[in-house]
């Protein structure tokens, strides 16, 4: 069973525009067990999602963890790791919010 490429997203502009709003990861969906981390500049956690999908569940700037939580996050570069759920070894890059 081939699952479709993987494409990170290395930015999007939750700025209320009507396009770009959310993080979107290409064939997210083909990996249901994922689980998505993302670090601020200083290491510090500031999103967690299971099951990513781009739909129910997303990214659109805003932390979802420790003090931040629910506040929207500064235009900026932050680290992810995406764990497929499977064998395969953890995606890291970097992904940035243009505000």
């Amino acid at each position: 069973y081939e699952y479709a490429p993987l494409e990170v997203s290395q930015g999007f502009s939750p700025n209320n525009s009507g396009s770009n709003e959310t993080w979107f990861i290409r064939s997210i969906g083909s990996y249901p067990n994922n689980n998505i981390r993302v670090f601020d500049r200083w290491g510090i956690l500031v999103f967690e999602a299971r099951h990513y999908d781009n739909y129910s569940v997303l990214w659109d700037g805003r932390a979802n963890t420790g003090m931040l939580s629910g506040k929207n996050l500064d235009q900026g570069t932050y680290f992810y790791v995406i764990d497929l759920g499977n064998e395969s070894k953890e995606l890291t890059g970097y992904v940035m919010i243009v505000r």
